[in-house]
C-alpha cells in the first residue's frame, strides 16, 4: 500500500509530505507488525473503539520502532487530531531533520507560535486565577515538604487485630490474595469512574482472574467504558503495575525515583493512552499522556466536585515536586516507627496534591500508598466504590488543615481497605456462580 493513511487521524492543517520515508510501509519493521500496521488502515474511522485501538497499536509501534518517520508521521497526526499538540509539534519537529522540508518548516513555525502562546497563557491563567479555587484547596508549594506523620500518629493495637482476624476469615472463605488482588484492580478503576462492572461479573472476574471473558452487558453506567475488551485490558494493566509494586517491595536496595514512578504510570495507564469512551450520551475518543509528566506535555488539571474546586500543581513545577516527594518518601521508608497507614496517609495526601500526570495519578497512588502495608505483610490499599465520598472528603480535609495531622486520611484508609476484605468475602460467598461461569450466546450477540 502506498501512502497509506486513516480518515480520522488526518491533519488536515499541515501540508502534504512526498518524502519517501513517510509515503512508504518502512522496511524495519517486521513481517507480523507490517501485517497488522496496513490491517489497521482498514479500520472503518466512525468507529471509536477500533480507532481507539489502531491508536494504541501505533504508539506501541513507535515504542518499538523509534525514530522511523513513517510511524512518527501517523503517530504525530493522531495526536494533534486527538488535542495533545505539544507532544504531536516536538514529533512533528524531530521529523523535520530529517525531511527537511521546505513547506513543512513554514508550517511548523506557525504551529510553533500557536502552541507555545496556548501553553503559556494556560499557564498563566491558571497562576493568576486562584480565586475560582476553594482558599483551601488552592496549590502550596513544596508540598512533599509537609510532616511526616509522627509516631504517635497510629492505629489501635485492638484495630489492627480485628483486621487481622479479617483477613484471616477472609482465606478460610476461599479468597486468596491473588484474588484480593484482582478486586482492588476493579475497585481503584471503579471508584475513578472509568469502568463498573456489575456484582455477578465482579466475583467472577475477582475469582478467576482479570484475564477471564466477558461482556458488554455486565458493564455498567458507573464507569466511561462501555467495551468489555478496552476494561479487561485496563484491568491486566492495573493487574501488571500491581504485580510490579509487590517486586519492588521485595528488593531490599529499593528506592522510589520520578523515572520509576513515570516507568509505573505508563504500565497502569497502557490502555487508557488512547480510549474511546462514553460521557453524557455521547462517545469519543480521548488522548492521555502516559509515561510523561504534566510538565512534558504542558497540562494544567484541577477537580470540581459539589463541595470543592481543588487545585494541583501547575505543570511548570510538577518534576521539581515530584522529585521531592519520591527523596521524601525514601526518607519516609526508612523510619520503622510509623505506623503504615498513617504512612500510606501521606503518600496518598503529598501525591495526589501534586498530582503530576494528566490522568490515572488516584489509582497509582493507592499503589504507592501499598507499598508501606506491604513491608509489613499487610494487603494494598483497596477503596470501593461506596467509601469514594468519605475517601475524597479525608484528602481534602487533610490538604486543608495543612499542618500534618494525618489522623483522618489514616482511619479512612485503613476502615475502606478492611471493609474491602470483609466486602469480597461477603461477595464470594452471596453472589452465587455456576463453577465455569461463562459468557452466554446472548452476551456475545449483544457485544458484536
Amino acid at each position: 500500500m502506498y501512502n497509506p493513511h486513516l480518515a480520522r487521524f488526518v491533519n488536515g492543517e499541515r501540508p502534504q509530505l512526498h518524502h519517501l520515508s513517510v509515503t512508504s510501509v518502512p522496511i524495519e519493521l517486521g513481517q507480523d507488525d507490517v501485517k497488522e500496521f496496513l490491517a489497521s488502515f482498514e479500520v472503518d474511522p466512525s468507529d471509536d473503539i477500533k480507532c481507539a485501538a489502531v491508536g494504541r497499536l501505533w504508539e506501541a509501534l513507535l515504542e518499538k520502532y523509534p525514530g522511523v518517520p513513517f510511524l512518527m508521521l501517523r503517530v504525530a497526526d493522531m495526536r494533534w487530531k486527538l488535542n495533545s499538540r505539544v507532544t504531536a509539534y516536538a514529533m512533528y519537529l524531530d521529523l523535520q531533520r530529517v525531511l527537511k522540508d521546505s513547506a513543512f518548516s513554514i508550517w511548523l513555525q506557525k504551529a510553533r507560535v500557536k502552541v507555545l502562546t496556548e501553553a503559556v497563557n494556560t499557564l498563566r491563567t491558571y497562576k493568576d486565577n486562584t480565586s475560582i479555587y476553594t482558599p483551601s484547596q488552592r496549590w502550596r508549594p513544596n508540598v512533599a515538604q509537609d510532616r511526616i506523620p509522627a509516631s504517635s500518629c497510629k492505629l489501635q493495637h485492638a484495630e489492627y487485630v480485628t483486621f487481622q482476624e479479617s483477613w484471616e476469615k477472609m482465606n478460610a472463605a476461599g479468597v486468596n490474595l491473588d484474588q484480593y488482588l484482582n478486586y482492588h484492580c476493579l475497585e481503584t478503576n471503579a471508584i475513578e469512574g472509568v469502568l463498573q462492572f456489575d456484582p455477578p461479573a465482579t466475583v467472577m472476574l475477582s475469582r478467576e482472574g482479570v484475564y477471564s471473558e466477558v461482556s458488554d452487558r455486565h458493564l455498567t453506567a458507573g464507569g466511561v467504558v462501555r467495551d468489555h475488551a478496552q476494561a479487561l485490558s485496563i484491568l491486566q494493566d492495573t493487574r501488571k503495575a500491581m504485580d510490579e509494586i509487590y517486586k519492588l517491595v521485595e528488593d531490599p536496595k529499593f528506592e522510589l525515583t520520578m523515572e520509576m514512578v513515570c516507568s509505573l504510570h505508563k504500565m497502569l495507564m497502557r490502555t487508557n493512552h488512547i480510549l474511546a469512551i462514553r460521557q453524557h450520551g455521547s462517545s469519543h475518543i480521548a488522548h492521555t499522556h502516559v509515561g510523561i509528566t504534566r510538565q512534558h506535555c504542558a497540562i494544567n488539571v484541577s477537580v470540581a466536585g459539589k463541595e470543592v474546586k481543588v487545585m494541583f500543581c501547575p505543570f511548570d513545577s510538577v518534576d521539581a515536586e515530584l522529585t521531592a516527594f519520591c527523596t521524601r518518601f525514601n526518607d519516609l521508608m526508612r523510619q520503622h516507627d510509623v505506623d503504615p497507614f498513617a504512612a500510606a496517609a501521606w503518600v496518598s495526601h503529598v501525591f495526589v496534591t501534586i498530582h503530576p500526570f494528566e490522568d490515572g495519578n488516584g489509582r497509582l497512588s493507592r499503589l504507592l500508598a501499598s507499598i508501606p502495608l506491604l513491608r509489613q505483610r499487610l494487603p494494598p490499599l483497596t477503596v470501593a466504590v461506596p467509601w469514594q465520598n468519605k475517601y475524597y472528603h479525608a484528602l481534602n480535609w487533610t490538604r486543608a488543615n495543612g499542618d500534618g495531622d494525618y489522623g483522618v486520611l489514616m482511619k479512612l484508609l485503613f476502615q475502606a481497605t478492611e471493609a474491602a476484605v470483609d466486602e469480597l468475602r461477603e461477595l464470594q460467598t452471596s453472589v452465587r456462580l455456576p463453577d465455569h461461569w461463562q459468557v452466554t450466546e446472548e452476551d456475545t450477540e449483544m457485544s458484536a
